[in-house]
Formats: C-alpha cells, structure tokens, sequence
C-alpha cells in the first residue's frame, strides 16, 4: 500500500531518528509532501523499523507516541538497529539500554518486536496487554520486570543463551515460556534447567 499524497509506502516504514529530533518529527518528514503531512499514512503503517544513530535513541517520549491511536495498525516493531532509553532527555548509565515500564502496554495489535542486542533491561509490563506470539530475548539481557510479557496471547520466547528462571517467574503470569536454541545449545540448557 502507498500513501497517495507522498508516494511512500505504508504499510512498512523504516525510519532514522537523527540527534535531537522524536519520532513524531521523523515520521512526519518521511510522510511530508510539499510541506504537508499525510497524518492518515501514519495510523497505517503495520511494520515500522527504528534505527538510529550512535546519539541518539528510542526514549520513553517515542514508546509514548507508538502506544497512541496514531499507530492504529502497527502489529511489527522492529528496533534491531535502535539505541533504547528509558526517560525522556535526561540521559544516565541508568536507563541506557533499558526497555522503559509500560512500553508498549496495550498496545492491542502488536504482535511482533525485534529488540535491539544492545537491551539489557525490560521493565515491568513492558509489552503486557499486548499480542505478542514471539520475541527473542538479546543475550545481554539480564533483568526482566514484572508482567514484562503477560500478554492476551502465549508466547513462545527465543532467548539466546540461558537465561535464570528468576527472571521469567514475574514476567510471565499467564504465559508458558518456550526456548527456541541453536543445536548447539541445547546441552548448556539442558544443563542450567533440568
């Protein structure tokens, strides 16, 4: 699908989020034509890429935004090449790489992220009350908040390398958890679960 006003397509839009700006700015230049935004191409874009340069990130402002009616379709988050943060502007060691409480809580027609390999924390509901089947835990994750997963859906849970039981137990209050490995890692899961 193209957006008749700026000839883009709309149905997946991959944006770069420069130094200094929010999303809603770059999204709003991506579908600017003649000074004039296509604010309708916005509420149907269904797969969204974030990247961003080494200054800048996906803040707690940005996660705000893509939980609002103006992304009414987007079931496919993909931030594998975003910095994350968890605040707004007021950046600290802290909240780098930190996947922000209430995230994407609600969010109803989500059904897919790809998280960047950079996370190291997802905080508490994170993605709960939305419908994701399946997300792949980066292997520097080594904090999972609580309800972080407890979607409408069960979800099957890819994660890289063993991950302690402990960090699941509050993320996941309805949810079964799945490990997805390599062949080759199978006897090291063996070895840390059984």
């Amino acid at each position: 699908m193209y957006c008749a006003h700026c000839a883009k397509k709309i149905d997946e839009a991959k944006i770069e989020k420069k130094q200094n700006s929010v999303l809603r700015s770059a999204l709003e230049r991506y579908f600017s034509y003649n000074g004039e935004v296509n604010y309708d191409s916005i509420k149907a874009i269904e797969k969204l890429v974030i990247e961003t340069t080494t200054d800048t990130y996906v803040n707690l402002y940005d996660f705000n935004y893509l939980k609002s009616d103006d992304f009414r379709d987007l079931s496919v988050l993909n931030l594998e090449n975003a910095n994350v943060y968890a605040d707004n502007y007021q950046v600290s060691a802290q909240r780098l790489n930190r996947i922000p409480a209430n995230a994407l809580l609600g969010k109803a027609s989500l059904t897919e992220v790809v998280l960047p390999n950079t996370v190291k924390y997802i905080s508490d509901s994170a993605f709960k009350d939305t419908s994701l089947t399946s997300i792949t835990i980066p292997s520097f994750v080594s904090s999972i908040g609580n309800k972080a997963f407890n979607t409408v859906n069960e979800v099957k849970i890819t994660a890289l390398y063993p991950i302690e039981n402990s960090a699941f137990l509050p993320a996941f209050k309805t949810a079964d958890v799945y490990y997805l490995v390599d062949e080759s890692a199978v006897d090291t899961f063996k070895d840390k679960f059984s």
